[in-house]
């Protein structure tokens, strides 16, 4: 099963303060890291939209299951593209940066 942003705050929320800002230590639901919460909730969001399956999403080859694309280690140039399709798609839903990074040779 994907998992939903939901699930992305559920976990992120319950760790351990061990973020600083200005030399305060802060926890993950602190204000000022909100904006780039919810710019990582688009990639969970497209994963899990039907619309988007087989660019937001990809067969595992370790477990043969769906994973959230953002997950999968490209195998080959098609999974490279889908992949810079796919950064590409959730760059217009934020209207900038998705905070993700793409190495191509």
């Amino acid at each position: 099963m994907l998992r939903s942003a939901d699930e992305y705050h559920e976990d992120i929320f319950s760790m351990k303060p061990n973020i600083y800002i200005g030399g305060e230590k802060v926890g993950r639901d602190d204000h000022r890291l909100r904006p780039g919460i919810n710019v990582l909730d688009v990639t969970f969001n497209l994963a899990r939209d039907p619309n988007w399956k087989g660019l937001a999403t990809a067969i595992s080859p370790v477990t043969d299951h769906e994973i959230n694309r953002w997950a999968h280690l490209p195998q080959n140039p098609y999974d490279l593209l889908q992949k810079q399709k796919m950064i590409r798609l959730a760059a217009r839903r934020v209207g900038g940066c998705i905070q993700r990074l793409v190495v191509l040779p």
